[in-house]
């Protein structure tokens, strides 16, 4: 099996709060393309940014996750919706391990150790997936390993903190 390896970015917290409790993720209709691409037995790095929780002064970009597709994308009827947002992609996911809340690695901590990321990192990753190196996944997977522990042990944490904007998704 050729394996690819990619960061999920996700920039909100209700839609972090889905992913990790459905263990599913989803693509608007303008990333069908990029979500198509991706195989049964992927392997993705879930990423919080900054601005996830809406408080880029206080938080730090975290991995969160660990995730292997479990499905390649589907036709989501009905589409997901987030505020305004839909999503009408969507591919299953397992996620067995994840960092407690505000706990992850700090993804700039470790940006200068991956080799596919260029010195603008920042800017290299506002798109839903990054492609990775297996090396560099390889690297982030250790980095969360540290801190990880079963989803359902650290899942509360961040479906409280989804619901602080009011409307609960998840």
């Amino acid at each position: 099996m050729d394996r690819r390896y990619y960061l999920l970015v996700v920039s909100d917290r209700v839609p972090l709060g889905w992913i990790l409790s459905q263990q599913r993720t989803a693509f608007p209709a303008h990333r069908s393309r990029v979500a198509d691409q991706l195989q049964v037995g992927d392997k993705l790095v879930v990423y919080a940014t900054r601005g996830c929780f809406h408080n880029p002064t206080r938080d730090r970009g975290r991995v969160v996750a660990e995730a292997e597709l479990t499905t390649k994308a589907l036709t989501l009827v009905p589409p997901v919706r987030f505020g305004e947002r839909e999503f009408t992609r969507g591919c299953g996911l397992r996620i067995d391990r994840v960092a407690p809340l505000d706990s992850g690695p700090i993804l700039a901590d470790l940006a200068g150790q991956l080799r596919g990321f260029p010195t603008s990192w920042a800017t290299h990753i506002r798109r839903t997936l990054v492609p990775l190196a297996e090396r560099d996944f390889a690297l982030l997977q250790e980095a969360l390993a540290g801190v990880a522990v079963p989803r359902r042990e650290a899942l509360q944490g961040y479906l409280d903190r989804a619901k602080m904007g009011g409307k609960r998704y998840c």
